[in-house]
């Protein structure tokens, strides 16, 4: 039976995670290089998911690994977004517990939502002296960094009623340890690539969560031999 300690839904925002892993369950290649091994599609998927966010949140190894910049392109999915009462650009979310974020990072130099960075109370002003020009530093609380204040802070400061996590896997990991994970979007593609040292959405193959959390299917589709499913979580 899963405890139930986190902030409800009506106190956080609903948060979908999104992965494209390997047919063994792999998310990143031996360069650990994370988005080298799917098609164009499901990098447009990718954009579409990310569309639905009013905000979109990685991790700091993420968004280094990927050159990110963490927007959506200007045409149809910035369109559907005004439609439906978003603004054009999601809120870019960066959690980093060290709070060693380089500003010369594409983030930075890409006109997009506003960037908060998420961090703990341990971290010293001086480390962070160089963003806060250019984004909102958080100090949520000391480490671990507690997501669900985190999440509870963006539903109440900038009214973020959907959340997108694009990884990576400690992150994610951080996430459904508080069982704070709504929605799953997983793309498999038709590869194997091994290795006890490539990370799954969970994180290295060791360690198990403290209780199974169970999803339920909404969508299965296969295009050109990549798999896209969306599963939902199963809750009482």
């Amino acid at each position: 039976m899963v405890e139930n300690r986190m902030p409800t839904l009506a106190a956080r925002p609903r948060v979908i995670a999104t992965f494209a892993m390997t047919l063994d369950g792999k998310i990143s290649t031996r360069t650990l290089a994370p988005s080298l091994f799917t098609s164009p599609r499901d990098k447009q998927h990718l954009l579409n998911v990310r569309s639905l966010g009013d905000a979109v949140m990685v991790g700091r190894g993420t968004l280094e690994a990927d050159t990110m910049s963490m927007t959506i392109p200007v045409g149809p999915l910035t369109e559907a977004r005004v439609a439906r009462g978003q603004v054009a650009q999601p809120f870019r979310v960066v959690v980093s517990a060290s709070g060693k974020v380089s500003p010369e990072l594409k983030i930075f130099k890409t006109a997009g939502g506003p960037v908060v960075i998420a961090t703990t109370t341990d971290v010293p002003q001086e480390v962070t002296d160089q963003l806060e020009p250019i984004a909102a530093i958080w100090r949520i609380s000391p480490r671990p960094l507690d997501m669900g204040a985190m999440l509870h802070r963006m539903k109440t400061e900038l009214q973020v009623r959907t959340l997108v996590c694009e990884g990576g896997a400690g992150l994610f990991r951080s996430l459904v340890k508080d069982d704070l994970v709504d929605e799953l979007h997983l793309t498999v593609a038709p590869r194997l690539f091994g290795g006890m040292g490539a990370p799954t959405i969970t994180g290295l193959p060791a360690g198990f969560l403290d209780w199974p959390l169970p999803f339920e299917l909404v969508d299965a589709r296969e295009v050109d031999g990549e798999v896209f499913v969306h599963y939902r979580r199963a809750r009482d």
